[in-house]
């Protein structure tokens, strides 16, 4: 017996008529024909506030008057519709924020409110009846939160793996020698998504070991079948790498102990009155009979003094005969050419990833439909590939980054973007890329199905690129 939810709806057809001003209609239904999409736009607005409207921004609450802003924003909207010949249109997110920017030759920063639009113009087929399912957002620009009622129904669990991971009752964080979270190495690597559910990350490494990640900290790692070794807060993870993952309720916020009576950011000091710890070099460990277990501290200061302290951050809970080294992540092959093809806009073909080049994948919750996540591959340490179709393997965004393991210098991630033909700073791009839209630290750029959101250091137009997204 599954729970399985329900949208609930007024039981009408709404019907599509056209704008009184001609212009093409924002729906607040799906149609109920196969609409055609002209074209999906990723659109950015950006109005400088005054100072009447800095104050009432004084507290990050822009929804005093975020509606004026609105209302501009879905005009405009509307007459880029037009001039594609599109009948109507389908808001799919709309995103609000206030941002400062320092405008080129002047010292003072200005607070700018920011829109960041998707939306979807299309052209309706000759029955203009409309659907009773609501569209993301309304043509007020308001997000639509659909009422649902919970019932059970005998049917095959179709809820996303990220909602599994959600959802699932995570073991209590208890560490001892001979267990972690309820797992012990040597135990079947089946054990690891039967106790702890689905992963948010799966990675292959070097040594052949597979990396089960979950959350942000917590990586459990097996080989040869058989669980050997489990870190918390041990990532082989940069910061930039470990903020692609989304956090885990479950595991990046549970308050772990060991013993009973060891926790996080407890002192060194304290822990050595309370343990038998033995010390090899800077490296602190328990030994058990068959495991042992690292403590990892790092050196924090104290009352804002000079006064510091050595406090544990994390473990690894490893067998007794492991040297405590890490590993690093085994890269796939990928066919270059082909990617420099898409950067290029001259291939049009959908880029089809080989069984092998899908192991390394980071999964992150934004749903394309009710069954299925986004998933980003690895393909290097600078370049992420994004799918929405797993089993067709069909590439649907890559994204050009800094490295995600490691602190790369700037003229190593040069050289990367220069291997694909990449522009490395504003003018470049903005020179090979005619027509981009110019957003000060961003340029956004679209051509048939490709849009290029590059992302510079600075809104200079010497400043170097460091993040380029491509969709497909």
């Amino acid at each position: 017996m599954f729970k399985y939810l329900v949208f609930s709806f007024i039981l009408f057809s709404p019907s599509f008529t056209l704008a009184a001003d001609g212009l093409p209609q924002i729906l607040d239904y799906y149609p109920k024909c196969e609409y055609k999409v002209i074209a999906t736009k990723n659109n950015n607005y950006t109005y400088e506030l005054n100072e009447n409207e800095l104050l009432e921004s004084k507290d990050a609450n822009i929804t005093s008057f975020d509606g004026r802003y609105l209302e501009n924003m879905l005009s405009s909207i509307q007459q880029d519709a037009l001039s594609q010949g599109a009948d109507a249109i389908i808001i799919e997110k709309i995103n609000l924020g206030i941002f400062e920017s320092k405008p080129i030759k002047n010292k003072v920063y200005v607070k700018k409110f920011k829109i960041l639009t998707t939306v979807k113009n299309i052209k309706l087929c000759q029955d203009r009846s409309l659907t009773t399912k609501p569209t993301p957002y309304n043509n007020k620009g308001q997000q639509i939160i659909q009422k649902t009622e919970e019932v059970n129904v005998e049917f095959a669990n179709n809820v996303s793996q990220y909602k599994q991971a959600e959802n699932h009752l995570a073991p209590a964080a208890n560490i001892t020698l001979n267990h972690a979270y309820g797992l012990s190495n040597g135990e079947p690597e089946s054990s690891i998504n039967q106790l702890m559910g689905p992963e948010s990350v799966k990675l292959s490494m070097q040594d052949g070991s597979t990396a089960y990640v979950y959350g942000r900290t917590l990586w459990i790692y097996a080989k040869n079948s058989q669980i050997v070794r489990i870190d918390k807060n041990q990532s082989i993870l940069n910061n930039h790498g470990s903020n692609m993952i989304e956090p885990s309720d479950n595991y990046d916020q549970d308050n772990w102990i060991i013993d009973g009576n060891i926790q996080f950011k407890d002192k060194l000091a304290q822990i050595l009155s309370l343990e038998k710890i033995e010390q090899e070099g800077n490296d602190y460990h328990l030994d058990g009979k068959n495991n042992k277990l690292i403590l990892h501290f790092e050196t924090f200061s104290l009352n804002n003094r000079h006064e510091t302290a050595e406090m544990l951050t994390g473990y690894s809970f490893v067998p007794r005969e492991n040297s405590g080294k890490f590993t690093s992540i085994k890269f796939n092959e990928f066919d270059n050419n082909k990617i420099k093809q898409f950067i290029e806009n001259k291939n049009k073909d959908e880029f089809i990833l080989s069984p092998s080049q899908l192991s390394n994948i980071i999964k992150i919750p934004n749903q394309v439909d009710s069954s299925r996540n986004e998933q980003w591959i690895i393909a290097n340490e600078n370049i992420l590939i994004g799918i929405n179709d797993i089993e067709a393997r069909k590439v649907s965004k890559i994204r050009f980054t800094e490295s995600l393991t490691r602190n790369q210098n700037k003229d190593e991630f040069i050289q990367t973007l220069k291997n694909y033909n990449i522009p490395i700073t504003k003018s470049d791009f903005l020179s090979k890329n005619q027509d981009s839209e110019d957003n000060f630290e961003q340029v956004f750029y679209r051509k048939d199905n490709v849009s290029l959101t590059a992302t510079f250091e600075s809104e200079d137009m010497n400043a170097q690129l460091i993040d380029l997204l491509i969709e497909l």
